[in-house]
């Protein structure tokens, strides 16, 4: 039986959470290096929607690591991934977060849609709400 792009990208999807639970923005990019295109796209809840960033390439993915790391100290709750398709994961989780500054303890349902091209991530979005994410995945093999 063949794995698809999507399945084989769920072991390394999963340990780059667990490198961004730990604060370990090194080993998070080591993760990413290795299954990113180095022209990759990523649009983080909160600097998409607050600020309309996207983060670009090897620099961007860790200019946001780095700055999540520095801001929060984050645990993904509930993990679910789903292959969807060739070449995209669903990823959804409920995304626990206590900021490092404030000590306000906070919470909220994440998903996000990672896109493969060519075997490598090429772009991802986080979104607000499962059901956002939801949609976009199907819209996908709409």
């Amino acid at each position: 039986m063949t794995t698809t792009t999507a399945e084989r990208m769920i072991e390394p999807l999963g340990r780059a959470c667990d490198a961004l639970e730990r604060s370990d923005v090194e080993g998070f990019m080591v993760i990413i290096e290795e299954i990113a295109h180095p022209d990759c796209e990523w649009i983080s809840y909160f600097s998409g929607e607050v600020e309309g960033r996207t983060h670009r390439g090897y620099d961007g993915m860790r200019t946001w690591a780095s700055d999540l790391s520095e801001a929060f100290d984050v645990r993904y709750e509930d993990r679910e991934f789903r292959a969807m398709g060739e070449d995209a994961v669903l990823f959804l989780s409920r995304f626990d977060y206590r900021g490092r500054g404030s000590g306000i303890d906070l919470s909220n349902e994440i998903g996000v849609l990672w896109e493969f091209e060519d075997g490598l991530f090429r772009s991802g979005r986080a979104y607000g709400s499962q059901a956002e994410a939801r949609a976009a995945a199907e819209a996908l093999h709409a």
